[in-house]
């Protein structure tokens, strides 16, 4: 079943509310000499309890509201009604591969660099299948 238009657009607008940011790493593992540092998993209210996303330009940067450090490793949380997002950051900035199922069983990839979008963007049916993809360089659109 295809999903109107406006559906996919409130899919792509909620990805960004919840991944922020943009850029990646089409997928690959991280660059020699990145780590992760930290490991984070939660709930969607936890999250919003734990960290800030601060303006820094054209991106974001997620914060811890205690200590406001940077954010660098893997964030990963659950919604009330079996929704996942599992995010990358380095230095508080969305780096590397960013996925955000939904509670239907849908799935969208991201890829970042440096909290801009930087290579594929991919939005998956809850039958696995391919339903739109795009492709950045450093947060501009590249190809449909």
């Amino acid at each position: 079943m295809k999903r109107p238009f406006h559906f996919v657009v409130s899919l792509f607008a909620l990805f960004f509310a919840g991944c922020g940011g943009d850029g990646g790493h089409d997928g690959e593992s991280p660059e020699s000499g990145e780590s992760s540092n930290d490991y984070w998993e939660g709930t969607f209210a936890e999250v919003e309890s734990t960290f800030l996303d601060i303006p820094d330009g054209n991106v974001t940067v997620l914060r811890s509201r205690d200590s406001m450090q940077p954010f660098s490793g893997t964030l990963s949380s659950q919604g009330p009604d079996g929704e996942q997002n599992v995010f990358r950051y380095k230095e508080g900035k969305r780096h590397g591969l960013c996925v955000m199922r939904d509670k239907s069983g849908g799935r969208t990839e991201a890829n970042y660099r440096d909290g801009a979008l930087h290579g594929n963007f991919v939005i998956f049916g809850r039958d696995g299948s391919e339903r739109f993809r795009w492709r950045y360089d450093n947060g501009s659109k590249i190809r449909d």
